[in-house]
């Protein structure tokens, strides 16, 4: 029988209606019916992932969204780099509104069951993003870094999470696309020596699928390469023009657009400091920012048939 321990986050997009208390022993007992011994963590967040970097246990089940997944890997993925050794391998109970991360990981987005491929999958290795500042500051991402207007509307969006009504939702999005100018232009250095400058950009831990609109699908989570997209749009017209380009698989025919395959690269800004988001999550961070990959840094319990079939994204 496989030992668990469960991180719990209650704010996250599935629980936001529901009892925290309630909602984390229906987790629990979901993953208990699917064969497996568990341990529940309790309170604040950032302890509960403390307190599973040393649990003896066979692995970590997260409960949570994009946000709560990223959080708890980047914790285990630094506690290695820092300690040595071997992370535990880590199970998704998907919580959030989106759930990108575990439908990448080919996670079922039913929780029950996620919870059989938390009890009987198997550990499938995939690489993290790392973001390195010029003051040495590093931080881990799974999906994607962003830079530009998707930035901007995703720190109003948490700002207000639960709260914007539709009307709020529809002037955000046209406010941001009537002031994409404001946006100051980013240059990506690539490792081969290419130099890529926009508004905004994607970078993408592996290779990409076939949906780049509105969230990039991967075709890999393995190879130690990233995916950057430029977009060198200066219109709310331009940025629409391009959406729909995605939306419609065309987006590399558009000429304000640019996707490569690199292994590194480095942003400079023309401010001391630059907003990005990882997976979600709005940061502040000195320039230059060197953007790497970690190799098979973490394993993700998935079926026995996608990691056995060959399947890579």
């Amino acid at each position: 029988m496989r030992r668990a321990v469960l991180v719990f986050n209650g704010a996250s997009g599935t629980h936001l209606a529901n009892g925290r208390k309630a909602a984390r022993e229906a987790s629990a007992a979901l993953l208990r019916e699917a064969g497996m011994e568990v341990e529940t963590l309790h309170g604040p967040l950032g302890k509960q992932i403390r307190h599973s970097l040393h649990a003896e246990a066979d692995c970590v089940v997260v409960d949570g969204g994009d946000g709560t997944i990223r959080a708890v890997i980047a914790a285990h993925v630094n506690a290695v780099r820092e300690g040595g050794g071997e992370p535990k391998p880590i199970g998704l109970l998907p919580g959030g509104t989106m759930n990108l991360l575990a439908q990448d990981y080919r996670v079922p987005l039913d929780r029950t069951e996620a919870a059989h491929i938390a009890a009987t999958g198997v550990a499938r290795p995939v690489d993290v993003g790392i973001v390195t500042t010029r003051r040495g500051r590093e931080d881990v991402f799974l999906h994607t870094c962003l830079t530009g207007m998707p930035v901007r509307i995703g720190m109003h969006r948490e700002r207000w999470r639960g709260k914007m009504p539709f009307g709020g939702q529809l002037f955000l999005a046209l406010h941001a696309l009537s002031t994409a100018r404001r946006d100051p232009s980013v240059t990506v250095r690539l490792a081969a020596g290419e130099a890529l400058s926009g508004r905004s950009f994607a970078v993408v831990v592996g290779e990409l699928g076939e949906r780049l609109m509105p969230v990039p699908s991967r075709a890999t989570l393995q190879g130690g390469c990233l995916t950057v997209i430029a977009l060198a749009a200066d219109s709310g017209m331009d940025l629409m023009r391009l959406a729909l380009r995605g939306i419609t698989d065309t987006l590399e025919a558009d000429p304000d657009a640019k996707v490569s395959i690199t292994q590194e690269a480095e942003l400079e800004g023309v401010r001391r400091r630059m907003h990005v988001m990882l997976d979600g999550e709005g940061l502040l961070l000195a320039t230059p920012i060197r953007l790497s990959v970690r190799r098979d840094a973490i394993g993700i319990l998935s079926s026995p048939e996608a990691v056995n079939g060959g399947e890579d994204g």
